[in-house]
């Protein structure tokens, strides 16, 4: 693939490619996919450079749920948000990161008054993004 910053784009085969922060190139919109869940199912939304947007439904009532993301040079930074609990208006949980490493991210979902883990319940909608560094 050829050399290049995070600005270019470049076409194979009908296909359009980014040049992404750590040098490599993939595919805009397609690509390296959050893969290898751990407590629930992935549904892929947006990837592109360095940035991996999802949706992962619970299975089961599982504390933390994991998955597997390209690697990068250092490490992934992962935001959440519960929907299924916000609609629900079940208050004072939070979706927060506990550990991450250059491939992949585990989330547990955590009691906001004494960050204590709390089950998830099973469906739970948790979208995640993701930015690699």
């Amino acid at each position: 693939m050829p050399a290049g910053s995070v600005s270019d784009i470049w076409s194979a085969a009908g296909v359009p490619y980014v040049a992404n922060p750590f040098g490599t190139f993939i595919p805009i919109g397609q690509g390296p996919l959050a893969s290898s869940p751990t407590g629930g199912t992935i549904t892929p939304s947006v990837i592109s450079g360095g940035h991996s947007s999802f949706v992962f439904t619970v299975t089961g009532t599982p504390t933390n749920i994991s998955f597997t993301l390209f690697t990068t040079q250092a490490g992934w930074t992962c935001n959440a948000t519960n929907i299924t609990a916000n609609a629900a208006n079940r208050a004072g949980e939070r979706v927060v990161m506990i550990a991450s490493s250059t491939s992949g991210a585990t989330m547990q979902n955590q009691l906001v008054a004494t960050g204590t883990a709390q089950a998830f319940v099973a469906s739970d909608e948790v979208r995640i993004t993701c930015d690699g560094y």
